[in-house]
């Protein structure tokens, strides 16, 4: 079954228009890890990097909250991603 493509529009709206839910914003790890399955692996892989980089610390067990540098860092991508999307909407128009 092909997965479906999923639009991040809502949320980087959201995220980039009220602050006071960035703060709320969590990453939870599944209880089921499996090092063996490829998305599993890619998952740690991907949340070592980002507290290596210091953009998220683990608060509890298998619960990742963002530090105020990954706050800013998620805030800029959101903003990028934005005007990318706002400019090929532009070119689609004209």
């Amino acid at each position: 079954m092909p997965k479906e493509k999923w639009d991040p529009r809502p949320l980087v709206d959201c995220l980039l228009d009220n602050d006071d839910l960035l703060y709320l914003l969590e990453i939870n790890i599944p209880a089921n890890i499996n090092m063996s399955r490829t998305e599993d692996r890619k998952l740690v892989q991907l949340l070592s990097l980002h507290v290596a980089a210091g953009s998220l610390y683990e608060a509890q067990p298998g619960v990742f909250k963002y530090t105020p540098e990954g706050f800013e860092k998620l805030r800029e991508e959101a903003r990028t991603f934005r005007q990318a999307r706002l400019e090929k909407e532009r070119m689609s128009r004209n």
